[in-house]
């Protein structure tokens, strides 16, 4: 369940007291007295819930409760969660009595600041998170199952956001099948196949479920130009291109944006239809690509609202926060940058410091789309040097390498990144393609991994790199032969010129031999990539 309460009404919550209304895309209590909105049903039992609360008034009385009911069986059966000024405090009521779990003095409550909030029952394990921080933790069985109720208790002015409950289920596996270009061809979900197909130059050009589709149009051989999609959460999508190869314009159904980069691969700010400055970004000046650093929401950057991004080790945005230092907005992702918990407003660049693009679910690196739903590049690796497989992401080790560009991973060690407390199994076949990942959050996950369906493993060729080096390696020893032939042929003598002869005829042999190896050793390095 979740609602932002950006459609401007609260369908689907019952009132049970208080004056409730949505304004501004807010949930907004105004009742002096004891007020509560519930949702969900009384069978929900393994779950987390996520909630952002801002507090106007605190009735004058300084001790006045903004929280939420968990597990809420009946009403005289749930657990409560709340924060008042200079406390936060886990209770349980059993049978109409009233018990206090845990109590924390030391977590405030300030007027007029946002606070993002983590609730997880998950059997007799009770957790509360606030601002990302664990704030109370209990341990009780006494209450299995209930609803989720917004609450708040003599505050006249409370406000609610964001709600997101999320089941705590039993693992849910996909599985992947690949042909022998290292192509995913088909996701396996619940029972629910995804097909994907490309074109002869390694590039998806749609992918098919049922009753929905997506294509995908290319232009400039690497381009990404247009995506239609009916898939559920996608839309149609248009990108337009400068001489740079840089991506100048965006434009979905309801928005669009004009780029403006450095010279580097960081935006500086984007504009409207008209023309109208909307965002200004301040990057690292120190990056040629990556990290910024703030965001300036405004046509004049010198009186818009800034907004301060923090990130990890590989410059994924995990918080941005407003000039008063409270919460704008928090993430957390899985190993390879999909979101799988998130609070606050919404901000674009996100995984890596690249930019999600709603509509295509994709991310855009400077070079190619990036999948964080199947761990794939859209296309081939424009260099082809990180083979065999040419559409893996950060050589299927995102926890210790990064790829900015979407040329080739960083070889250097990022140490502890986003996703290493992720725990969660996924398994590779010899190729590096991820063929099953086991998605749970009970920990429920195999010892053992499966074995590695069939198919074409290969020697692990060498990259164009490699082979590069073994032929000039053969040119440069060949040459130093045939010429040293040379100079022994000039000394005169029969026996210095058949000498020299046989000298530069081994030389010319090495030549010719290094070229032949590298092309036969280049052919096969294609031939099990399956590019000819």
């Amino acid at each position: 369940m979740q609602d932002d309460f950006d459609d401007g009404n609260y369908d689907g919550w019952t009132v049970s007291s208080g004056t409730w209304s949505v304004v501004s895309g807010e949930l907004h209590q105004t009742s002096e007295s004891f007020a509560r909105i519930y949702r969900g049903s009384t069978s929900w039992d393994n779950y987390e819930v996520s909630f952002s609360y801002k507090s106007e008034d605190d009735g004058g009385q300084g001790g006045d409760r903004v929280g939420m009911y968990f597990r809420e069986y009946d009403g005289n059966n749930k657990y409560f969660a709340s924060f008042a000024p200079g406390e936060a405090r886990l209770q349980r009521k059993l049978n109409g009595i009233w018990a206090t779990l845990t109590y924390n003095p030391y977590v405030d409550t300030e007027l007029s600041t946002w606070y993002d909030v983590r609730v997880v029952a998950d059997g007799s394990t009770l957790k509360v998170y606030r601002d990302g921080e664990e704030i109370l933790s209990a341990t009780d069985s006494d209450i299995t199952a209930g609803r989720v109720a917004l609450t708040c208790d003599g505050n006249s002015d409370a406000y609610f956001d964001d709600v997101l409950v999320t089941s705590l289920a039993d693992p849910v596996t996909t599985t992947y099948e690949y042909n022998t270009a290292n192509e995913l061809t088909k996701q396996t979900k619940q029972g629910t196949d995804t097909n994907f197909y490309y074109d002869v130059w390694g590039r998806m050009t749609s992918k098919a479920q049922g009753s929905y589709s997506a294509t995908y149009a290319y232009r400039y051989g690497d381009k990404l130009v247009s995506i239609t999609s009916n898939f559920p959460g996608e839309g149609n999508v248009w990108y337009k291109y400068g001489g740079d190869g840089k991506r100048r314009e965006r434009t979905d159904a309801s928005t669009y944006i004009w780029y403006n980069w450095d010279a580097g691969w960081n935006v500086i700010s984007e504009e409207d239809s008209g023309g109208g400055l909307q965002m200004t970004y301040v990057n690292d000046p120190g990056k040629v690509v990556g990290t910024i650093l703030a965001h300036i929401e405004g046509s004049n950057p010198s009186t818009g609202t800034y907004r301060y991004y923090f990130q990890d080790v590989i410059g994924s945005t995990r918080r941005v926060r407003n000039v008063d230092g409270s919460s704008y907005a928090s993430y957390e992702y899985t190993p390879y940058g999909q979101v799988y918990d998130h609070s606050g407003s919404d901000v674009r660049h996100r995984f890596t410091g690249q930019e999600w693009d709603d509509t295509a679910e994709l991310y855009y690196f400077p070079f190619r789309y990036y999948s964080p739903a199947v761990a794939r590049w859209m296309i081939r690796e424009p260099l082809g040097l990180n083979g065999p497989n040419l559409y893996w992401y950060a050589l299927a080790n995102p926890t210790s390498f990064k790829d900015l560009l979407g040329l080739e991973s960083d070889n250097g060690s990022c140490g502890e990144e986003a996703g290493d407390d992720w725990p969660y199994p996924n398994y590779y076949d010899g190729h590096g393609n991820l063929y099953i990942t086991i998605h749970s959050t009970q920990g429920n996950t195999p010892e053992v991994a499966p074995p590695a369906p069939e198919g074409p493993q290969g020697p692990g060729w060498p990259t164009v790199a490699a082979i590069a080096g073994l032929v000039l390696g053969a040119l440069e020893v060949g040459g130093a032969f045939m010429e040293a032939g040379g100079i022994i042929a000039e000394a005169g003598t029969i026996g210095a010129v058949l000498g020299g002869v046989g000298l530069s005829t081994l030389g010319l042999g090495i030549l010719v031999g290094g070229v032949a190896l590298g092309f036969y050793i280049w052919s096969q390095h294609k031939r099990t990539s399956g590019r000819i």
